[in-house]
């Protein structure tokens, strides 16, 4: 009889799994899903984010366009001239993997883009120069390689890394691991903003 209720836990255990697994609202790569949007429509672009990671990448298309693997529909609204994504947790016990939310934009537009992840890894492409850019998570890492434009960095307990060849200056910085700030690259054609904040996680540049 002990064996059987141990049998009969077991395979309870199993079905709460299970359960937990296919009630979860991430999905997997053939369930990805996109909405696309046209540029002149899109001035300012607020992405939350509770657990994913986060990839900006220029678009080829000339649009903007998000995408994301959900069994459900892809919660990106145009209201107005914004556009809001908002990726909630997944619903069951379990993650399988942290999914990956894409934002593709014309590499030169005219957007201010806003991110704020809690957990998410957050990496931009070298060939996004957005006006203004403001990155915000709690405990992912921000990846950022070849931008060009002004940067300003803080972190409350992670580090900022850079290699020493970098042309970026600290400029009334007290802790060169906590706050950084300065100018990448060459601005004279196109004046970009960068600003980048970490609570735990840690903020590289390439």
């Amino acid at each position: 009889m002990k064996f059987l209720s141990n049998t009969w836990a077991g395979l309870l255990g199993i079905v709460i799994l299970l359960a937990g697994v296919t009630g979860c609202d991430g999905g997997t790569a053939a369930d990805l899903k996109s909405k696309t949007f046209e540029n002149s429509q899109v001035k300012r672009i607020v992405i939350t984010t509770e657990g994913q990671n986060i990839k900006l990448v220029p678009s080829s298309s000339g649009q903007i366009k998000v995408s994301y693997p959900t069994k459900k529909d892809l919660p990106a609204e145009l209201k107005g001239d914004e556009l809001s994504v908002h990726i909630k947790p997944s619903s069951g016990f379990i993650h399988l993997g942290t999914a990956t939310l894409s934002l593709e934009v014309p590499a030169q537009g005219d957007q201010s883009l806003e991110v704020r992840t809690e957990s998410g890894n957050i990496t931009v492409d070298p060939k996004l120069q957005l006006p203004e850019v403001k990155l915000d998570t709690d405990s992912g890492n921000v990846d950022v390689q070849g931008y060009i434009g002004s940067v300003e960095a803080t972190t409350n307990s992670g580090k900022i890394i850079k290699p020493s060849d970098l042309p970026l200056k600290a400029e009334g910085a007290a802790n060169s691991e906590g706050r950084l700030t300065g100018v990448l690259g060459n601005q004279k054609e196109r004046a970009c903003r960068l600003l980048i904040h970490s609570s735990s996680g840690n903020i590289s540049f390439k």
